[in-house]
């Protein structure tokens, strides 16, 4: 693979998994057990910090 597809690749796999999460993250809050609010708002501070470090990342690696 050159450079520009695995980068491509790369982007389009994080994005799934993203989505995945998020909407997994959003059934979890719907449920009124306060233990399962909390995991869910575990989840999406841990999904936010990833996504902020890999687009830093992919901001690097673009210069």
């Amino acid at each position: 693979m050159t450079k520009v597809k695995a980068y491509y690749f790369k982007i389009s796999l994080v994005a799934i998994v993203f989505l995945l999460g998020f909407t997994f993250i959003f059934e979890q809050i719907d449920d009124t057990s306060f233990q399962n609010k909390i995991i869910s708002i575990v989840l999406i501070i841990a999904f936010l910090y990833f996504l902020v470090r890999f687009i830093s990342k992919l901001a690097n690696a673009g210069k």
